[in-house]
């Protein structure tokens, strides 16, 4: 086979179904023409479209739904092109497999990836049945077009339904460069749209990994040693094999495949049982016997030393150094010292996981961020080729990062293989806040140089954390500088350096990662300058970003993290239309306060004003949050709406409540009453303002969290005069 067939077979196909139904793959980079008459039945590389005899149009999602909308927001893009019924529209997630890419979501990237190939096969399929109906009417194709399941031709009036044409249009080829729809034509994108699941969510319907019944499951809940490190050293089965259910005890080994610290198992003792009730009452009755490990002694006071002790010995990569002070004296310097805590992501739906191994395969079900990761994994673990373990992604209830990691998906395939029969793993909540993967404690000191004339002129920016990947001489704290490394304010001279320590803290992703606390700190330290130099907190933003332009930031990372371009044009837009909706520059009554603070992630761009109130008893109350929010071009506002209040609600908890602490190696708070979430007596009176974009569309889930927090805390110092430094801030 020649490299150009091979290529076309592998990127694009459009072919016969089972049901007669006429199926449209894409390519993730690029549509390549391929004729539908070939019987090869393989999906190209990328997620396709199904347009069945009976009028519907199935989507298959190549990423999971994990609350964010992409369920949603994806098919919208290739209905828009199909011109499909939407009300005939289904979604189904795709099977694991090379053809559909990485399948990972995080990052808020979805959208952006498949912005362009989504719609590209959307309008392949209507090009192939414009093509079938012109045929039909003899008449020219570009005189044709596609509406609500249709192809019409207005200058007869004639219509024939997408079913009708699929004998024939199955038989078109398919368009190498299909023509795609301008954003003045948009009938769907763009428009407020119900998320698909909806109603079967708020029936039960709705599948989760919790879920899965298959003939013969059985159920696990495992007892891990309470202090990260920590070893099994003896267990005492007997008492467990007495409660009624259980059917095995075993213990479970430490596990890291390939070095992968998401996909690390930490071992321990798992109860077996033929329903979860009887499961977790078996672990009750366990006698277990650990070795703490080197971890045992650890606290988060001692962390915090050890974090502030690495920025006074100088132990840090220089990740930025840009700008001269040749020519300009420093007069006076302000030194700041941050210190934020460990986050737990929590999702609603604790972890799970459904395995069934077999000799020669593997299948397994349940919710997780990146399948194809987990594939890879068990592939390697159990010995087989990839294309004999298959991941089934259920809904998933919630990720924040936490998902990104597969501990449990392996935890359950081990158990599978031990026992010969399906097995699902279930975390109780506990279990999840007290062995996940956490948001990094991390400590930060913040020194600004003035000259003469009070002008801040020099920024120097150190932060420790414990490293969510292991940091090099060639590429140090890869994931931990974003939001502080990139910032793209006019000093004369930028300082950025990284400390990695490592701490009895697994850490992990949460939302929006280093950008969660490095524009905390930013913003807090910009509103700092202004207090300190008799500056309003907006016009010093503003000024500190100069001129609009695009700035490009070159750091010593790899990949896309490694040339940062900032469109200052777009950052100014949005503190300024955010400003404005606000009323920044009204003054506020005493015992209230306002606060700025903006950001940006990758493409997005987005900015917040916080206003707060001491009521009458001392408490402080966040009562109004005006959010802008520029993504380029929205895709559906209803989603982008949910995501922007969502980010709100954390940026409250975190400044008030959040924290993960440990104490003799041991994480202290196991459930929502000692790690309380935001409530719904919490929200603040909500002003969301989408800025209409073009062009591509860029993320929507990580970007409106950074600027909420230092929002809230400038805010309270306004109110108040008190800085917070320090977080939580505990309410009276």
């Amino acid at each position: 086979m020649s490299d150009i067939s091979q290529s076309r077979r592998l990127f694009l196909k459009a072919l016969l179904t089972s049901t007669g139904g006429l199926v449209v793959g894409f390519p993730a980079a690029r549509i390549l023409g391929l004729d539908s008459k070939t019987n090869d039945t393989n999906i190209a590389l990328g997620a396709f479209v199904e347009i069945g005899t009976d009028g519907s149009v199935t989507i298959v999602a190549p990423v999971p739904e994990v609350g964010q909308g992409v369920h949603t927001a994806l098919p919208m893009l290739v209905a828009e092109e199909l011109g499909a019924d939407w009300l005939q529209v289904r979604v189904r997630q795709a099977p694991t497999g090379s053809e559909y890419g990485s399948m990972g979501v995080g990052g808020s990237d979805s959208i952006r990836d498949y912005w362009q190939p989504l719609r590209k096969a959307g309008a392949a399929a209507r090009d192939m049945l414009i093509a079938a109906a012109a045929a039909a009417w003899a008449v020219s194709p570009d005189s044709c077009r596609t509406e609500n399941g249709y192809v019409v031709h207005p200058a007869s009036g004639r219509r024939l339904s997408f079913s009708a044409l699929l004998p024939t249009a199955r038989e078109m080829h398919v368009p190498q460069q299909p023509k795609l729809k301008d954003v003045r034509d948009y009938a769907l994108i763009g428009h407020a749209t119900p998320n698909v699941h909806v109603a079967d969510i708020v029936t039960g319907k709705a599948q989760y990994g919790m879920d899965i019944r298959l003939p013969g499951m059985l159920f696990a809940v495992i007892e891990r040693c309470p202090v990260y490190g920590g070893t099994l050293k003896s267990f005492s089965k007997a008492e467990a094999l007495a409660v009624p259910g259980v059917v095995n005890v075993t213990e479970i080994e430490p596990l890291m495949i390939r070095d992968f610290s998401y996909g690390e198992v930490l071992g321990g003792v798992a109860v077996i049982a033929e329903n979860t009730w009887a499961a977790m009452q078996g672990r009750e009755a366990l006698k277990v016997v650990w070795e703490d490990g080197p971890h045992r002694n650890e606290s988060s006071s001692a962390i915090s030393s050890r974090f502030k002790d690495a920025l006074d010995t100088g132990l840090s990569h220089v990740i930025r150094n840009e700008g001269s002070l040749d020519h300009i004296d420093i007069d006076e310097e302000l030194v700041l010292e941050y210190d934020l805590p460990a986050l737990s992501q929590s999702p609603l739906e604790p972890m799970n996981f459904t395995a069934d191994v077999r000799p020669e395969s593997c299948e397994a079900w349940g919710p997780v961020q990146v399948p194809r990761n987990l594939q890879a994994l068990l592939a390697i673990w159990l010995e087989l080729p990839v294309d004999s373990v298959t991941i089934n992604t259920t809904l998933v209830g919630g990720g924040f990062g936490r998902r990104l990691a597969v501990d449990y998906g392996i935890e359950a395939t081990v158990l599978s293989r031990i026992t010969g029969r399906p097995i699902q793993v279930l975390w109780t909540r506990e279990d999840d806040m007290q062995h996940g993967f956490y948001r990094t404690p991390n400590h930060h000191r913040v020194a600004i140089g003035f000259d003469k004339k009070q002008r801040p002129v020099r920024w120097r920016h150190q932060i420790v954390t414990h490293p969510i990947a292991g940091t090099t001489s060639e590429h140090p704290g890869i994931y931990e500088v974003q939001g502080a490394a990139d910032l793209p304010y006019d000093f004369e001279q930028i300082t950025v350096q990284y400390a990695p320590v490592q701490t009895g803290i697994r850490p992990g992703s949460w939302r929006s990662v280093s950008h969660s606390f490095n524009s905390f700190v930013t913003n807090c330290a910009i509103d700092e300058i202004a207090a300190y130099t008799k500056n309003d907190p907006y016009e010093l933003h503003q000024k500190l970003l100069g001129e609009p332009r695009e700035k490009t930031i070159i750091l010593p990372l790899p990949g896309r993290r490694g040339k940062v371009v900032c469109d200052v044009a777009r950052l100014k837009r949005v503190l300024k239309l955010c400003a404005e909706r606000a009323d920044w520059h009204r003054p506020t009554p005493n015992g209230r306060g306002k606060g700025i603070a903006c950001c940006y992630y990758k493409t997005t761009y987005a900015a917040h004003v916080a206003e707060v109130t001491v009521t009458d008893d001392g408490d402080i109350r966040v009562t109004r949050v005006v959010a802008v929010l520029d993504c380029g071009l929205v895709v559906n506002p209803d989603g982008v709406r949910a995501q922007i209040e969502g980010a709100v609600m954390d940026g409250i908890a975190t400044v008030f409540d959040l924290e993960v602490t440990m104490q003799d190696g041991q994480i202290q708070q196991t459930n929502f009453d000692t790690y309380p979430f935001a409530r719904l007596a919490d929200t603040p009176e909500l002003d969301i303002y989408l800025v209409s974009g073009h062009g591509s569309p860029g993320g929507a889930g990580e970007p409106p969290y950074p600027s909420v927090a230092p929002a809230i805390v400038n805010a309270i110092y306004d109110a108040t005069g008190e800085r917070i430094r320090k977080l939580p801030f505990r309410r009276t």
